[in-house]
Formats: C-alpha cells, sequence, structure tokens
C-alpha cells in the first residue's frame, strides 16, 4: 500500500508549502494513472497523516492524469487504450516513452491566514 508513504510526502510538501498560514483548507493534487493510486486508500492516508498539522481536516482534491506516450520506433504520440497495454496505435511497437500520467504533483493549497482563522472563530 504506497499510499501512505504518498499521503506522508504530499503532508510534508504541504506543511513547507504552507508556512505562515494557520490552516489548510483544501490541497489538489494530479496523480497520474500509471501510478496506480487508489483514491480511497490514499484520502484515507492523508487524513491519518496530516492528524495534528494545519493539513489536518483539508479536502483532499485528487484528479487523475491519464497516461499519454510518445512511441520509440515511429515517434507517433498516443494515448494507450488500456493501462498495462503499450502498443503504438502507428507501427505497432511496443516502445512507449510516457510524457503524461506518471507522475504525482502537488498542484495548490487553499489555506487560513492567522487572521482569517481568528474570523472564523468568532
Amino acid at each position: 500500500m504506497h499510499e501512505v508513504g504518498i499521503a506522508e510526502e504530499l503532508v510534508r510538501q504541504v506543511v513547507a508549502a504552507a508556512c505562515g498560514m494557520a490552516r489548510v483548507t483544501e490541497v489538489a493534487v494530479d496523480v497520474g494513472a500509471l501510478q496506480w493510486v487508489d483514491s480511497d486508500a490514499l484520502r484515507q492516508a492523508f487524513d491519518a497523516a496530516s492528524q495534528d498539522t494545519i493539513a489536518e481536516g483539508a479536502r483532499l482534491e485528487l484528479r487523475e492524469v491519464p497516461p499519454r506516450a510518445v512511441c520509440g520506433a515511429c515517434a507517433a504520440v498516443y494515448v494507450p487504450e488500456e493501462l498495462g497495454i503499450y502498443v503504438c496505435p502507428a507501427c505497432g511497437a511496443a516502445e512507449p516513452e510516457f510524457v503524461e500520467g506518471n507522475d504525482i504533483v502537488l498542484v495548490s493549497l487553499e489555506c487560513l491566514s492567522p487572521e482569517e482563522e481568528n474570523r472564523e472563530s468568532y
């Protein structure tokens, strides 16, 4: 279950990026389909990993990024029809170089400043 490690790294990055903020309310992440991440497991792991940090209670917004490949034989750009089957539709070679769908990227955060946090308390 590699989602735990991913969640721990996301929390580390979120806390570092939100330096000076009182609370993180939303975290947006692009997840490449080639990472084979279970979204529910990642959300649960993020909830656990973010406890006792400024990201505790933040909503995790996940967007799956489909794979896109360039054929190593003919340079055609294509989207594989099925994960695990990477045959080029133009020439039939199985030499993909993935240019999308293989990364996990922290895209954005929504945060509350200490002043906004205080206003919400009233």
